[in-house]
């Protein structure tokens, strides 16, 4: 009740969904298909404000990290530069 409403066209500002999607996302499905694997229909201006929505970026950011770790692509120098732009 006390938290601000949010403009036409934004989506909430941390769904139960983000963390699911964003981890779609990042083993390489482009946004709008891991939203369809994940039955989340958004409209598109709402899909380009996800694109901007910084939790939706840091979720997105840890999950390729650890995928690419898991999958031996990314060395640790470079996981470390991806930390200190984000933290």
């Amino acid at each position: 009740m006390d938290e601000p409403k949010n403009r036409v066209g934004r989506p909430c500002k941390n769904p139960p969904w983000l963390g699911p999607v964003a981890e779609s996302a990042a083993k390489g499905l482009t946004l709008r298909r891991a939203l369809w694997k994940h039955h989340i229909n958004i409209s598109e201006k709402e899909l380009r404000s996800l694109y901007r929505l910084k939790v939706f970026r840091e979720h997105y950011e840890t999950a390729r990290r650890e995928y690419m770790l898991e999958w031996g692509e990314l060395s640790q120098s470079a996981m470390d530069r991806i930390l200190r732009r984000i933290g």
